[in-house]
Protein backbone atom coordinates (compact mmCIF):
# COMPACT_ATOMS: atom_id res chain seq x y z
CA UNK A 1 0.00 0.00 0.00
CA UNK A 2 1.19 3.51 -0.96
CA UNK A 3 0.87 7.06 0.64
CA UNK A 4 1.46 9.89 0.17
CA UNK A 5 4.66 11.79 2.21
CA UNK A 6 6.87 14.87 2.33
CA UNK A 7 10.05 15.87 1.85
CA UNK A 8 11.44 19.23 3.01
CA UNK A 9 13.81 21.08 0.73
CA UNK A 10 14.83 24.76 1.08
CA UNK A 11 11.46 26.54 1.24
CA UNK A 12 9.44 24.24 -0.87
CA UNK A 13 7.03 20.84 0.02
CA UNK A 14 7.05 18.20 -2.91
CA UNK A 15 4.53 14.82 -2.59
CA UNK A 16 6.96 11.99 -2.44
CA UNK A 17 5.40 8.39 -2.50
CA UNK A 18 6.28 6.33 0.60
CA UNK A 19 6.26 2.76 0.84
CA UNK A 20 4.16 1.30 4.11
CA UNK A 21 5.26 -1.60 5.89
CA UNK A 22 2.93 -4.38 6.25
CA UNK A 23 0.54 -4.57 9.26
CA UNK A 24 2.59 -7.76 11.29
CA UNK A 25 6.13 -5.11 10.68
CA UNK A 26 4.03 -2.99 11.89
CA UNK A 27 3.74 -4.68 15.26
CA UNK A 28 7.46 -5.83 15.24
CA UNK A 29 8.54 -2.43 14.99
CA UNK A 30 5.78 -1.22 17.69
CA UNK A 31 6.90 -4.12 20.31
CA UNK A 32 10.51 -3.62 19.60
CA UNK A 33 10.10 0.04 20.48
CA UNK A 34 8.16 -0.86 23.61
CA UNK A 35 11.22 -3.39 24.46
CA UNK A 36 13.28 -0.78 24.04
CA UNK A 37 11.62 1.92 26.46
CA UNK A 38 11.54 -0.69 28.58
CA UNK A 39 15.52 -1.35 29.08
CA UNK A 40 16.88 0.17 32.23
CA UNK A 41 20.32 0.18 33.42
CA UNK A 42 18.92 -0.11 37.31
CA UNK A 43 16.76 -2.61 38.84
CA UNK A 44 13.84 -1.97 41.52
CA UNK A 45 16.69 -3.16 44.15
CA UNK A 46 18.79 -0.80 43.42
CA UNK A 47 16.14 2.19 43.70
CA UNK A 48 14.99 0.65 46.92
CA UNK A 49 18.69 0.09 48.10
CA UNK A 50 18.93 4.42 47.15
CA UNK A 51 16.00 4.84 48.92
CA UNK A 52 16.72 3.04 51.88
CA UNK A 53 20.09 5.28 52.22
CA UNK A 54 18.52 8.29 51.85
CA UNK A 55 16.45 7.38 54.80
CA UNK A 56 19.44 6.42 57.06
CA UNK A 57 21.01 9.77 56.13
CA UNK A 58 18.23 11.45 57.19
CA UNK A 59 17.85 9.64 60.58
CA UNK A 60 21.24 10.12 61.41
CA UNK A 61 21.27 13.67 60.44
CA UNK A 62 20.91 15.05 64.13
CA UNK A 63 24.21 13.40 65.43
CA UNK A 64 26.20 12.04 62.48
CA UNK A 65 29.49 13.96 61.73
CA UNK A 66 29.05 16.79 59.12
CA UNK A 67 31.91 15.69 56.69
CA UNK A 68 30.47 12.20 56.63
CA UNK A 69 27.13 13.55 55.65
CA UNK A 70 28.30 15.78 52.83
CA UNK A 71 30.39 12.75 51.84
CA UNK A 72 27.97 10.59 51.93
CA UNK A 73 25.55 13.25 50.02
CA UNK A 74 27.88 13.84 47.34
CA UNK A 75 28.71 9.93 46.44
CA UNK A 76 24.85 9.06 46.30
CA UNK A 77 24.59 12.19 43.99
CA UNK A 78 27.33 10.93 42.19
CA UNK A 79 25.69 7.73 41.97
CA UNK A 80 22.47 8.86 40.94
CA UNK A 81 23.31 10.97 38.29
CA UNK A 82 25.55 8.08 36.74
CA UNK A 83 22.27 6.13 36.90
CA UNK A 84 19.99 8.97 34.98
CA UNK A 85 23.05 8.68 32.27
CA UNK A 86 22.38 5.48 31.27
CA UNK A 87 19.14 3.46 29.91
CA UNK A 88 15.79 4.40 32.18
CA UNK A 89 12.39 4.20 31.96
CA UNK A 90 10.58 7.43 32.67
CA UNK A 91 8.72 6.11 35.66
CA UNK A 92 12.58 5.19 37.70
CA UNK A 93 13.99 8.22 36.12
CA UNK A 94 11.37 10.32 38.23
CA UNK A 95 12.14 8.15 40.90
CA UNK A 96 15.47 8.70 40.93
CA UNK A 97 15.22 12.51 40.12
CA UNK A 98 12.88 12.26 43.77
CA UNK A 99 15.94 10.71 45.11
CA UNK A 100 18.51 13.34 44.19
CA UNK A 101 16.00 15.75 45.35
CA UNK A 102 16.23 14.50 48.88
CA UNK A 103 20.23 14.22 48.77
CA UNK A 104 20.35 17.95 47.96
CA UNK A 105 18.10 18.95 50.59
CA UNK A 106 20.24 16.84 52.96
CA UNK A 107 22.77 18.42 51.56
CA UNK A 108 21.59 22.35 51.84
CA UNK A 109 20.85 21.33 55.50
CA UNK A 110 24.54 20.27 56.38
CA UNK A 111 25.85 23.46 54.11
CA UNK A 112 23.71 25.58 56.06
CA UNK A 113 24.67 24.43 59.34
CA UNK A 114 28.25 24.81 59.01
CA UNK A 115 27.41 28.29 57.72
CA UNK A 116 28.47 27.34 54.08
CA UNK A 117 25.59 29.15 52.64
CA UNK A 118 26.23 29.77 48.82
CA UNK A 119 26.55 25.90 48.61
CA UNK A 120 23.79 25.50 50.85
CA UNK A 121 21.66 27.78 48.22
CA UNK A 122 23.64 25.86 45.56
CA UNK A 123 22.04 22.71 46.84
CA UNK A 124 18.25 24.57 48.11
CA UNK A 125 18.23 25.41 43.77
CA UNK A 126 18.76 21.90 42.59
CA UNK A 127 16.55 20.46 44.97
CA UNK A 128 13.85 22.80 44.23
CA UNK A 129 14.19 22.61 40.36
CA UNK A 130 14.37 18.64 40.78
CA UNK A 131 11.11 19.01 42.67
CA UNK A 132 9.52 20.98 39.85
CA UNK A 133 10.65 18.62 37.04
CA UNK A 134 9.40 15.77 39.12
CA UNK A 135 6.03 17.41 40.02
CA UNK A 136 6.98 16.78 43.74
CA UNK A 137 5.35 19.47 45.59
CA UNK A 138 7.12 18.02 49.20
CA UNK A 139 10.46 18.53 48.08
CA UNK A 140 9.43 21.45 46.49
CA UNK A 141 8.09 22.69 50.20
CA UNK A 142 11.69 21.42 51.84
CA UNK A 143 13.07 23.15 49.43
CA UNK A 144 11.80 26.72 50.39
CA UNK A 145 11.59 26.18 54.23
CA UNK A 146 15.55 24.67 54.43
CA UNK A 147 16.71 28.40 54.58
CA UNK A 148 14.33 29.57 56.65
CA UNK A 149 15.80 27.24 59.48
CA UNK A 150 19.32 28.81 58.89
CA UNK A 151 18.18 32.40 59.40
CA UNK A 152 21.06 34.48 61.80
CA UNK A 153 19.32 34.00 65.25
CA UNK A 154 19.54 30.34 64.99
CA UNK A 155 23.05 30.22 63.96
CA UNK A 156 24.78 30.39 67.46
CA UNK A 157 22.53 27.22 67.77
CA UNK A 158 24.55 25.46 65.80
CA UNK A 159 27.59 25.17 67.98
CA UNK A 160 25.71 23.82 70.73
CA UNK A 161 22.81 24.88 73.61
CA UNK A 162 21.73 28.41 73.87
CA UNK A 163 19.43 30.06 75.78
CA UNK A 164 17.44 33.18 75.22
CA UNK A 165 18.60 36.04 76.85
CA UNK A 166 15.16 37.31 77.27
CA UNK A 167 13.27 34.75 79.61
CA UNK A 168 9.89 35.49 77.77
CA UNK A 169 11.20 33.99 74.51
CA UNK A 170 11.36 30.13 74.64
CA UNK A 171 15.36 28.97 74.63
CA UNK A 172 17.05 28.03 71.25
CA UNK A 173 17.29 24.68 70.05
CA UNK A 174 20.20 23.57 68.49
CA UNK A 175 20.04 23.32 64.38
CA UNK A 176 20.02 19.59 64.53
CA UNK A 177 17.13 19.27 66.81
CA UNK A 178 14.39 20.94 64.42
CA UNK A 179 12.62 18.43 61.71
CA UNK A 180 14.27 17.06 58.80
CA UNK A 181 12.80 15.71 55.70
CA UNK A 182 12.68 11.86 56.23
Amino acid sequence: MLRWGFRQRAHEFRPALVQQPSQEEDVRDIAEMLRRTEISSINSAALESIEDGIDQLARAYPYANADYLRERTRNGLQYITKQLEGRVPLRRHRELLVDAGWLFLLNACVRYDRGQREAANLSKAAALRIGEEAGHGEIKAWAWETPAWSVTPLMPAARGWTDSPDPTRPPLTPLHHRPRPV
